[in-house]
């Protein structure tokens, strides 16, 4: 848990430098303003600009007069197009550690929600997974291998820049698990990167577990386990 909490900070943090952004305000010579962000640039040759609509213009470097950077983006306007229903799906693997070594996870997850604003979507999903072993883990009820399937169903919280192509973001999921023998708690958090309806992320999470010991087959435990995941997903 302690290692989550760092994690989710972490993002926070970096979510707070990535959204501090101005909009950049071109002059031409011929007395024209273009203003937008700059995506590329080719001393002595050109330089392209992705306008407030999305529409990406290249013009010739001689053209250009002054580029300033100290005009705000009109976030109000952002806001109001960004606005809506969202529904997200995802697929992801990853492998779980300490206690429970030698366990693989596989899980797939549908959210459906609304984009506040330009940042900060809420939403709610379930989250299918399945485990299974390679050796010994704390999921089994006995000392044989064992394919264990968890249904979590969580609350979501994610923050990007929804008026960038391409974005970092982060996802937050608490929620719980009451199917199968891993019972409890679950805690999900996730950076990654969004191209159009894309995303690419890392992903940890911790579940609740109650399992019993390798010699005291009829005394349960109650413990948490921690895993790390690859997720690749798409937005409708």
């Amino acid at each position: 848990m302690t290692r989550l909490v760092a994690m989710t900070l972490m993002m926070v943090c970096s979510m707070v430098m990535m959204v501090a952004s101005a909009l950049d305000v071109v002059h031409f010579t011929d007395g024209r303003v273009v203003k937008g962000r700059i995506v590329a640039q080719v001393p002595g040759e050109s330089i392209t600009i992705e306008d407030r609509d999305g529409m990406t213009i290249t013009y010739p470097a001689a053209q250009v007069k002054s580029i300033s950077h100290s005009e705000d983006r009109d976030y109000s306007k952002d806001d109001k197009q960004c606005r809506g229903f969202r529904v997200m799906a995802d697929l992801g693997a990853g492998y779980a550690f300490g206690d429970s070594r030698g366990t693989w996870q596989y899980q797939a997850s549908a959210t459906a929600g609304y984009q506040i604003n330009r940042l900060f979507f809420v939403g709610a999903g379930v989250a299918p997974s399945i485990l299974t072993h390679s050796r010994r883990s704390h999921f089994v009820k006995s000392r044989d291998d064992k394919t264990v399937f968890l249904l979590p169903i969580y609350a979501d919280f994610q923050a990007d820049k929804r008026t960038e192509r391409i974005s970092p973001f982060i996802d937050v999921r608490i929620g719980g698990n009451f199917v199968g023998d891993c019972r409890g708690l679950y805690v999900s958090g996730s950076f990654g990167c969004r191209l159009n309806h894309f995303t690419l992320a890392a992903n940890y999470t911790t579940q609740g577990s109650a399992y019993y010991g390798f010699y005291e087959l009829h005394y349960k435990t109650h413990d948490y386990i921690g895993s790390v995941n690859l997720k690749i997903g798409y937005e409708f």
